[in-house]
């Protein structure tokens, strides 16, 4: 009955309430103002609800609104994905988190090891604790389209005979190459490519066509673009790295993916597998790339928390994404069924911190209206607690 009760309660979350409304629109247009991009899109999720709010023009000149379906790249936020279908895959049996990333590293592929360490794992690769660096040593070639660059030969060439940074597991630091990784581990373990398993376990279930390494023509002409630097590039396929950060998305998909993980109660096991803190700072000596949106207290796999939990109710699980022309943030307060995703078609760190702090302050206002919409009882734990041990 308590499980009937609360889905009642999410599906009463309907438009809300006009003065909230206004409310929104005034936090986004000050964010648009603040960011100085050609175009900006807000995605807000309360429970079941979905809204879309867009601000300035898709391209220079076009007097286009930017909205649901326009096409934006997401950069590093690619990465939350790749921790679903890992999560899914363990899950399925496929492969373990504390199994080596040479186990599934395939023929003729060699992992370094730190000297006197254990080998990398692949809960090493997902939560940032590798030792391995930020990405490849090597520029791209003179044309690289954005993204579709350094493929697996050349991710897997850097490790040859190379060097870790720091032993596994000892101190956290934010890795592309990483993730690249972790996804042909990932394909060699589900004996798929890796965008295929994306398509089996995510995007088509829940039919987000949008949310894709390899754009059609059609798709491509929705891309977003910025002005001068910030233009996003040559719209094509991103294979190589759409573990990484290599995924084209529209707002409306990620707010399909947002809903799923923040409405579904009690929470799905992989939503609970990936929003564990599995490491935290008091346990690190180092915690670094992590805390442009604020402090970092956490990672789970794919997902950063907020230290800022603490003077609230709940945490803010968050990740961020740049490049090519975009920055985006996205954001789950999953205790209040509520969540956001930013997007503007400009490059600035600066703007992103300021733009990724807006919008926790916009999350912890959707999560406080959740809550008064439903009362208090709704705000619980999404994921199970672990059965008592003796």
């Amino acid at each position: 009955m308590k499980k009937l009760a609360l889905a009642l309660s999410l599906s009463l979350l309907c438009l809300p309430a006009l003065a909230a409304r206004q409310t929104h629109e005034a936090a986004v247009s000050a964010m648009f103002a603040d960011s100085g991009a050609l175009g900006m899109v807000v995605v807000t999720v309360q429970g079941g609800l979905i809204e879309v709010y867009g601000r300035g023009e898709t391209r220079p000149g076009s007097g286009q609104l930017p909205g649901d379906q326009s096409l934006v790249r997401i950069g590093s936020g690619a990465q939350v994905f790749t921790a679903e279908v890992l999560a899914r895959l363990v899950e399925e049996g496929k492969l373990g988190l504390d199994d080596t990333l040479q186990r599934h590293a395939g023929a003729g592929r060699v992992v370094p090891r730190h000297a006197g360490a254990r080998e990398i794992t692949v809960r090493d690769l997902a939560t940032h604790v590798s030792g391995l660096p930020r990405g490849v040593s090597v520029g791209p070639p003179k044309y690289a389209a954005p993204f579709a660059w350094p493929g697996p030969d050349v991710r897997w060439g850097e490790l040859k005979g190379g060097k870790t940074e720091a032993a596994p597991g000892t101190e956290a630091d934010y890795s592309n190459i990483g993730y690249d990784l972790l996804g042909d581990a990932l394909a060699s373990a589900g004996g798929a490519p890796y965008t295929s398993l994306l398509a089996r376990l995510v995007t088509t279930p829940l039919q987000m066509s949008d949310t894709t390494a390899t754009p059609t023509p059609a798709q491509c002409a929705r891309l977003m673009s910025g002005a001068d630097l910030d233009n996003s590039g040559p719209c094509g396929a991103t294979i190589a790295t759409a573990a990484s950060s290599g995924l084209f998305s529209t707002p409306l998909d990620m707010g399909v993916w947002l809903r799923k993980l923040v409405s579904v109660v009690p929470a799905a096991a992989s939503t609970c597998m990936v929003l564990k803190p599995w490491v935290t700072r008091a346990a690190m000596p180092a915690m670094k790339g992590f805390d442009i949106p604020g402090p970092a207290d956490a990672l789970g796999i794919g997902w950063v928390r907020l230290a800022d939990g603490r003077q609230h109710s709940a945490p803010i699980w968050h990740k961020t994404g740049s490049g090519a022309g975009f920055m985006s943030y996205t954001a789950l307060l999953p205790r209040q069924r509520s969540a956001v995703f930013v997007v503007v078609s400009k490059v600035d760190l600066k703007m992103l911190a300021r733009m990724t702090r807006a919008g926790n302050v916009l999350l912890r206002q959707l999560g406080d209206e959740v809550l008064a919409q439903v009362g208090s009882g709704f705000d619980q734990l999404p994921c199970p607690l672990p059965p008592a041990t003796s």
